[in-house]
């Protein structure tokens, strides 16, 4: 089921970076946080997996993809790590990125009781109606829609 909780996904931005497949009816923020991780990973393999069927070679394929990353969003203290998991690591402390977490981690907490001593590991329904959707199955594992949910709701 689609991760797209109203009071959570507020936006169709919101929904192109987050919009993850969850496999329970509630889910917390931790592990949320986690599957967002886990779509990223998946959508920078298969760019780097589809540059490479273009004829690069697999680090040509992965700086490629790190290029690409920096060259849509702002990100300070670049580390040049190519790895799949570094360029993940790269999107994920861009100011985009970390704006949109900010966000989502407050929208969590929002949703919560404030008796709860610990928001994060509190489980929120995942619910399954929204307004939202995304264009395709194809856009929905693209590392296009990452960025450009991203870049959309930075600019906000």
């Amino acid at each position: 089921m689609l991760f797209n909780n109203p009071e959570i996904i507020k936006s169709s931005s919101d929904l192109r970076i987050g919009g993850v497949d969850v496999d329970t009816n509630e889910i917390n923020y931790l592990d949320y946080k986690g599957l967002v991780r886990f779509r990223m990973l998946k959508m920078v393999c298969e760019f780097v997996k589809d540059q490479m069927s273009e004829g690069l070679t697999e680090q040509d394929a992965r700086i490629e993809a790190l290029s690409t990353v920096y060259s849509y969003l702002n990100i300070s203290n670049k580390t040049n790590d190519s790895s799949e998991e570094g360029i993940v690591d790269e999107i994920m402390k861009s100011d985009e990125f970390q704006k949109w977490d900010t966000n989502i981690y407050y929208r969590f907490m929002d949703v919560h009781p404030k008796e709860y001593a610990s928001l994060v590991t509190t489980p929120i329904p995942v619910s399954d109606d929204t307004e939202f959707s995304l264009t395709s199955e194809e856009d929905e594992q693209s590392l296009w829609t990452i960025l450009d949910g991203l870049t959309v709701q930075f600019n906000k």
